[in-house]
């Protein structure tokens, strides 16, 4: 099971660089696999135009952190949170917008979260229809058999 992760948006409320702007990218993990976006160079916040694919099992937490692509080491600006029950609920397709914090920064990650290769996946693991028996027509009426 995997679930892709489009529409991603950051918006920090704090540009934290003292020349230029922040080069913004956030990381997705779960269970130890990790995808993330490209870095958005001298944007402050941006979406990102991007559709990642992470691999996930049917619970847990998705961790999503903002970081600051550095020349030295990278700066984390936030994290936050998507359960994978939340996705789950909303039918496989979750459209969050969550809010981090950190010491120094706040602001919001948006991203659409879409789960990717469930067993029965559909319309709510339901059988498949077989459709109406075949139906032999009308009696002719007034003509011989």
């Amino acid at each position: 099971t995997s679930v892709s992760i489009s529409n991603i948006s950051a918006r920090v409320n704090k540009d934290t660089d003292a020349v230029g702007k922040m080069d913004p990218y956030v990381k997705f993990e779960h269970n130890g696999q990790q995808v993330r976006t490209s870095t958005a160079q001298n944007a402050g916040s941006r979406e990102l135009v991007e559709v990642l694919r992470l691999p996930v099992g049917l619970q847990g937490i998705i961790k999503i952190t903002v970081y600051d692509d550095d020349v030295g080491p990278d700066e984390k600006v936030g994290e936050a949170s998507v359960d994978i029950s939340l996705i789950q609920q909303s039918g496989g397709v979750y459209n969050a917008n969550v809010p981090f914090t950190s010491r120094n920064n706040s602001g919001n990650v948006t991203a659409t979260f879409k789960l990717e290769g469930l067993p029965n996946q559909g319309f709510g693991g339901q059988p498949a229809y077989g459709g109406q028996p075949a139906y032999g027509g009308q009696p002719s009426y007034g003509q011989p058999p």
